[in-house]
């Protein structure tokens, strides 16, 4: 296991608040709860930045750090995270803060030491950028959902405007919306 040197900032992390730990043998996070003297609520719609308690140093350039929300309050309550995911690069050594958004329309109370959010720890690949004219061709080239949407909004579109100015109607419609709309 990699360790990774952590700065207690607040008293009530190792004694109120767990030193953030892998609950079980399987776990991919770490639990970040949430460091506040007093319970905080979180009205509908808005983000407040909830204090960890502690900063750490990841130090290996190899490594980072991905803040991710706890799916039960999103699912269940709507509380996600304001930035969706937050990053923690190797060299950032100040206080993790969670940026908790409440997107439900109830007020959600947040109390000191509750399970806010998940960090998990993941390894990093730096890539330097080749400038090129083209490609070699892979399978899927530019192929995409997003390419197959507008494609078929296209031939829709297309078809609808054929079919328009096939019919008998369709030309002197289309003719009379375009001189009404100059």
């Amino acid at each position: 296991m990699k360790k990774v040197k952590v700065k207690i900032l607040n008293k009530l992390i190792g004694n109120e608040i767990p030193i953030p730990k892998y609950e079980t043998k399987g776990s991919a996070g770490l639990d970040l709860r949430a460091c506040i003297k007093d319970k905080l609520i979180l009205k509908p719609g808005k983000t407040e930045m909830i204090p960890m308690g502690f900063a750490m140093h990841l130090e290996d350039e190899k490594l980072a750090a991905l803040v991710v929300p706890r799916s039960g309050l999103g699912s269940k309550h709507g509380i996600v995270l304001g930035n969706l995911v937050g990053l923690i690069d190797s060299d950032y050594q100040g206080e993790l803060m969670v940026p908790a958004w409440n997107r439900s329309e109830r007020e959600f109370v947040i109390n000191s030491g509750d399970r806010i959010a998940q960090m998990i720890i993941v390894p990093i690949v730096q890539a330097n950028f080749e400038i090129v004219d083209d490609f070699e061709k892979s399978e899927r080239g530019t192929k995409g959902f997003w390419q197959f949407r507008y494609r078929l909004n296209l031939f829709l579109l297309t078809k609808s405007f054929f079919e328009l100015l096939n019919s008998s109607t369709g030309i002197n419609n289309l003719l009379f919306t375009s001189i009404k709309r100059m």
